[in-house]
């Protein structure tokens, strides 16, 4: 499920309600409370914002930008209304080097390292229990796959 984002653009010198995904580098959006920033962008001129940038950063109060300052995709603003230039779209976002970078490694972590051998052991475990309850409980194991 994805979110339809639609922003406020300044394309031939009117404001008008746009798709986020036609966003190119160079369009003049306006930023505004609770926003989810579409693009990667730089602020212009206006008063600080605060973001939240949590998702991509693990910070856990929002940030403030001031005007020059770089706004990230997928960062939400939290206070304030300014105006910001697109400086990146897509998979030239940061979080979109990001996702790529994650993407591309074929590196097995710690984490899955851990789970896979504990999913062998635990198979192992288990037909053991059942080879060992056969034997203790003295039935023919043939007849017992029967029933």
């Amino acid at each position: 499920m994805c979110i339809k984002l639609n922003f406020q653009v300044l394309r031939d010198g009117k404001w008008s309600e746009q798709d986020a995904a036609i966003l190119v580098p160079g369009d003049l959006i306006s930023i505004k409370l609770g926003d989810i920033i579409p693009a990667d962008a730089r602020l212009m001129e206006g008063d600080p914002l605060k973001i939240d940038q949590s998702a991509l950063t693990g910070e856990s109060l929002p940030v403030t930008k001031n005007p020059g300052d770089g706004i990230f995709s997928g960062s939400t603003c939290k206070q304030g209304e300014i105006e910001a230039v697109v400086i990146a779209t897509g998979v030239h976002t940061f979080f979109g080097k990001a996702a790529h970078l994650v993407d591309s490694t074929n590196n097995v972590g710690h984490f899955q390292k851990v789970s896979l051998a504990f999913h062998f052991v635990t198979q192992d475990t288990y037909k053991l229990a059942i080879t060992f309850n056969f034997i203790t409980q003295g039935t023919n194991f043939s007849n017992r796959l029967l029933i």
